[in-house]
């Protein structure tokens, strides 16, 4: 499931609140907020430190460089990007 919402982090450019149950198609045109986007990261980084995954760990810091399209900065990626020198520091 990762792997797939990553690929529409790579391949879309943006994170949908709904999609359908295989995640082949956003079935909302709301994107989800800041909050949700941090959590995503951080989920991709605490996958990339659990598994080695370093497909995951390129999506983080993809989003943190600002890959979503919405047209939008994304509040919090601060202390995100604090999580991920942390995770770099102790790898």
């Amino acid at each position: 499931m990762l792997h797939r919402l990553a690929k529409k982090v790579d391949v879309v450019k943006s994170l949908k609140t709904h999609y359908s149950s295989d995640l082949s198609r956003s079935v909302s045109h709301d994107v989800i907020s800041d909050q949700y986007v941090c959590v995503l990261v951080d989920i991709f980084l605490y996958s990339f430190k659990t598994f080695r995954d370093f497909k995951l760990l390129n999506t983080a810091l993809k989003i943190c460089d600002g890959i979503l399209d919405d047209g939008r900065p994304i509040k919090g990626l601060d202390d995100v990007r604090n999580s991920l020198d942390l995770l770099v520091k102790g790898a």
